[in-house]
């Protein structure tokens, strides 16, 4: 099993396990000197186990690949300050060193313990072992993991699944998308990520996002709660409560800090009346701006002024100020339930917000502002969901809800360079007994997240990864103890440019380090990858499996562990392309 020591030193995760360590005995070449050379200043521990975290600090301007021993390490999360990588199989000890080109870093040395240390893994009141069962890629830039945590002392057991991002890949996007791109709908994640996929822009990874009207037969029926925000296109607002907890990218980088609207009609005479809210019910005094994503027409009554503009050139652009040209207007007492122009929107006012509205009518020019800006930096939001509780600020915990439950988070590193979609399991027998607000962001910082915010969770509770889960259908977690993808009224996706490729190129396994118990059966999955990292293959059929220490069987590629406890390896081998599974048998 594997055991973390020294656990408030760990952070972000990853790497993926080659055969045992040997000390590094290529031709060394100490730090040279000169513009570019990585050095390492620490490592996060300097002993431990296989699967363990391992955070190498120090200076990589131009980052580098790893070498642990004779080994190179597959890098997940990487900045010039620090990169993370996942200590491989092997004995005794081994140099840690950094390749940056020509350039080599200081060796330093990582010594693996046995026996792990007693005490395991403190997170709030419990003691875990954590294994890591999962690691594989996923996407450009991007990996998927599972964490099994076993309370050594109770039954308290954890199970939390994570998707890392690099933001910084040139290949990914960051993409809102609203329930069958309506306000009052609802659809499941994995449906969104099939429905919004085109050529050249791959919805591959996501997780769901707000709350939202979940009453059947509400007429209100999937309107998010909170502020949603689609390629910079307001669909959901509300000034008395913008957001509780905003998630909000300006282009790849993500923001969680407070946010303020700029949302008015200017008509001609230069007044100014405030937008009080998109998409939603119209009340008394109320200027309503209803788009496209609010669906065929705005559902008024006759009781306000409404008109149907279109920009007066081009699109909507930025949404910061565009003037549009006024196409059709009814007033009081005329029948309401406008139509909404696909590439444009409808004003309605109501009683003294249809005032101003009044002088104006067909063929005149209004100017319409409608976005939301980071109240310190100005960014404009161009996507947007919405949480209910910070639960990270800087590294801070905030909010602790002691209730366990299945939980959704989203979360970014501290330079924000890696995004971070997690959803931590809901009971499930022998597996999980959910988990509290605090503890997972405790968890969470463990892996390098600096900044979360939780988000619609419980038994909606989804995290989608294409090509992967249940089926196939990319529905990783079990939401409600269940393997059926739940609605949601929105989700974050993040998304591809890659063109097609269908053609694997390297070989994957669904299972990283498991814990089997002696006597127990695993039957790893095998997945095809293309040059870009995306799953392209499902279900790889005729793989070879072999066992490397002679303590269990194989049969096809399903593994039998036998009597002895202890570490050994699988190792999968298809079209001359190979991978390998750590196994922990267990008593």
């Amino acid at each position: 099993m594997k055991t973390f020591g020294n656990w408030k030193l760990l952070l972000l995760i990853m790497g993926i396990f080659v055969s045992c360590n040997k000390d590094y005995t290529g031709k060394e070449q100490e730090l040279e000197e000169g513009k570019g050379a990585p050095n390492i200043s620490a490592l996060s521990k300097t002993s431990g186990n296989i699967g363990d975290t391992l955070r190498i600090m120090g200076s990589f301007p131009n980052g580098g690949e790893v070498t642990f021993g004779v080994q190179k390490l597959d890098v997940v999360s990487a900045t010039d300050k620090e990169i993370v990588v996942v200590v491989p199989f092997g004995t005794g000890s081994a140099f840690v060193m950094v390749n940056s080109g020509v350039f080599r870093s200081n060796k330093v040395t990582f010594t693996y313990m046995l026996p792990p240390a007693k005490e395991g893994v403190k997170i709030g009141d419990n003691y875990y072992d954590i294994d890591t069962t999962t690691i594989m890629d996923v996407g450009p830039g991007t990996k998927y993991m599972v964490l099994n945590f076993t309370d050594r002392y109770t039954t308290n057991h954890l199970k939390v699944h994570l998707t890392f991002i690099d933001a910084k890949n040139p290949r990914v996007s960051f993409k809102t998308v609203l329930a069958r791109d309506t306000v009052l709908n609802t659809e499941t994640v994995p449906a969104m990520a099939v429905r919004k996929t085109v050529a050249g822009t791959n919805y591959f990874a996501g997780i769901n996002g707000d709350l939202f009207n979940n009453t059947a037969g509400n007429a209100n029926l999937g309107r998010v709660n909170n502020t949603c925000i689609v390629d910079g296109l307001i669909t959901n607002m509300n000034y008395a409560t913008p957001t509780y907890a905003p998630v909000y990218f300006n282009g790849k980088t993500i923001y969680f800090d407070p946010f303020e609207f700029v949302s008015y009609v200017q008509v001609p005479d230069g007044e100014k009346v405030a937008i009080k809210n998109v998409n939603n019910s119209r009340a008394q005094d109320d200027l309503i701006l209803f788009n496209p994503a609010r669906g065929k027409s705005t559902q008024t009554n006759n009781f306000g002024t409404e008109m149907a503009v279109t920009p007066v050139s081009g699109g909507w652009g930025d949404y910061t100020n565009v003037k549009v040209k006024i196409n059709t207007k009814v007033v009081y007492g005329q029948f309401g339930n406008t139509a909404i122009p696909a590439n444009g929107a409808v004003i309605s006012g109501h009683d003294f917000s249809a005032i101003p509205l009044n002088r104006y009518g067909v063929g005149d020019v209004l100017t319409i502002a409608n976005y939301a800006r980071n109240t310190a930096t100005g960014a404009i939001a161009q996507q947007m969901v919405s949480g209910d509780l910070r639960i990270l600020d800087n590294g801070q915990v905030l909010n602790p809800v002691a209730t366990r439950a299945a939980r959704t988070v989203i979360g970014a590193s501290a330079d924000k360079s890696v995004i971070v979609f997690c959803a931590a399991e809901g009971v499930i027998a022998g597996e999980s007994v959910g988990i509290s607000t605090n503890d997972l962001a405790e968890i969470l910082k463990l892996y390098g997240v600096a900044d979360a915010v939780h988000m619609n969770g419980g038994a909606l509770s989804t995290m989608y990864v294409k090509g992967a889960g249940f089926n196939n259908t990319g529905l990783v977690n079990r939401p409600g103890n269940t393997t059926t993808a739940p609605n949601a009224g929105n989700a974050l996706f993040v998304t591809s440019n890659a063109p097609t490729d269908n053609v694997v190129v390297k070989l994957i396994a669904d299972l990283y380090a498991p814990r089997v118990k002696a006597g127990a059966a695993i039957t790893p999955k095998f997945y095809g990858l293309n040059q870009y990292g995306h799953i392209v293959s499902s279900n790889i059929s005729g793989v070879s499996l072999t066992e490397a220490n002679g303590l269990g069987t194989v049969s096809g590629t399903t593994f039998t562990a036998g009597t002895t406890t202890g570490l050994t390896e699988l190792v999968a081998t298809y079209n001359g392309m190979t991978t390998k599974v750590t196994v922990k048998i267990v008593p």
